[in-house]
């Protein structure tokens, strides 16, 4: 009895960890690098977040139920343990890569900020294993996923319209007003836009949850009797997606949806789908957000944002050919005043936005090939399992994401979203 309230609690723990993950509730442990304006370097602050709190008294509680329980105990086995992990290709490249993490250390300008950010790795390590040995429910995980992202929706949805933050703060909510520097926001006719960020760190992440939110909404569906229900949540999800404004997430949707055609487009509840898109596209029509979205979309060479991208893809370059062993991880936003001519702002240091190219700047070449190697070996893995139309998207969304933005590496939220990618290929 006791070994199963053990299990029990531990399970309990993993699975409040994904209720907790989308938002910023922590302590700020520490940062390098403040500001006189009160502003500070979020890739070289950390924080301990409640859902950390959870991951940890999970695997405490199961180590407890290993250890109290006599059968489980004879039945494990490291020896069958390292067997089953080794024949895991997905999980070796993994563990290749945050090797090369780690050694990055070495040749790093701050040692200690590449270690958090290893230790961090490690953590999602831990999270793919509660995948691969089969402990956590898949369903039951993107089910609460699901569950969270709808109160996201509706936290958005105020922010946007009310062109603010809803004092839930306490939540993990980020402070949002016009006169913040800073502040991701578009320009409409001369007027500021804020872009709503939910409790996120930043816009584009919330898009990019809210394209995995509606795709699990997809593979949930055949579960969900009420159509009506259905319509609602995708119709919701592709809302705050429009309204994050966030290229990267509607490039991963749209190409994902591709993908989803290709491969499952004679299905029933294709339609429901359908059904979303239109009402999506009257959104938008409705909101009157169109002038914006097609001014995103065009991506114009003269655009503020399209030549940021450009300077910190050229500063990437640059930081790889003078250090091709790496500046070591975490330590983009350190150096690379040294390699741009212009002074910058405090809003202006981040990482590039493309996190093939910040692995070779900050891991060296073999970081970048070993990330590359598990992207890769990952999405062929998706086209092996049971569920392969889910991984594949999902893996499309990663792929796509990542080629335009960092967060996958570089923030807890993105790097939690990279493991759920990576574990679904665990899932027959």
């Amino acid at each position: 009895m006791k070994t199963k309230l053990l299990n029990r609690i531990a399970k309990g723990c993993f699975y409040l960890f994904f209720v907790f993950l989308p938002f910023g509730i922590g302590t700020f442990l520490f940062s390098p690098q403040l500001y006189p304006s009160g502003l500070f370097n979020p890739y070289t602050s950390y924080f301990f977040h409640l859902s950390e709190f959870f991951l940890i008294v999970g695997f405490l509680f199961l180590f407890a139920d290993l250890l109290f329980n006599v059968k489980k105990r004879a039945s494990f086995s490291f020896k069958k343990a390292g067997a089953f992990l080794r024949s895991d290709r997905v999980f070796l490249l993994f563990l290749i890569f945050v090797f090369f993490v780690f050694f990055s250390a070495l040749f790093s300008v701050d040692a200690g900020n590449t270690l958090v950010y290893g230790i961090r790795f490690v953590e999602m390590i831990a999270i793919y294993l509660l995948f691969a040995f089969r402990i956590l429910d898949f369903r039951r995980v993107i089910g609460i996923f699901v569950g969270m992202m709808f109160l996201q929706s509706i936290l958005a949805l105020l922010q946007y319209y009310s062109q603010g933050s809803m004092g839930l703060h306490f939540l993990g909510e980020p402070v949002l007003d016009s006169s913040m520097k800073g502040i991701a926001s578009v320009d409409l006719g001369g007027e500021k836009i804020i872009r709503p960020y939910g409790t996120f760190p930043h816009p584009n992440v919330l898009g990019m949850y809210m394209v995995f939110a509606f795709w699990f909404l997809v593979f949930l569906s055949t579960r969900i009797r009420d159509r009506l229900v259905l319509i609602s949540l995708g119709f919701l999800f592709l809302s705050v997606l429009v309204l994050s404004f966030s290229r990267s997430a509607w490039l991963a949707f749209f190409l994902s949806g591709f993908v989803y055609v290709l491969f499952r487009g004679g299905k029933s509840y294709f339609k429901y789908i359908v059904c979303c898109v239109v009402l999506f596209l009257l959104m938008v029509y409705a909101s009157g957000v169109g002038e914006i979205l097609f001014q995103r979309v065009g991506f114009l060479p003269y655009e503020t944002a399209f030549l940021e991208r450009l300077r910190l893809m050229d500063i990437s370059m640059k930081m790889f050919f003078d250090n091709p062993l790496g500046v070591g991880v975490g330590n983009f936003t350190v150096v690379m005043q040294d390699y741009d001519l212009a002074k910058l702002f405090p809003w202006n240091y981040q990482p590039v936005h493309n996190i093939f190219l910040l692995a070779f700047a900050e891991a060296g070449w073999l970081g970048g090939i070993s990330l590359i190697a598990l992207m890769i070996g990952a999405l062929w893995r998706s086209l092996n399992v049971k569920n392969f139309f889910l991984t594949v998207v999902l893996g499309v969304c990663v792929l796509s994401g990542g080629l335009f933005d960092h967060y996958f590496l570089t923030l807890f939220q993105g790097q939690v979203l990279f493991v759920l990618f990576l574990g679904m290929n665990k899932f027959e």
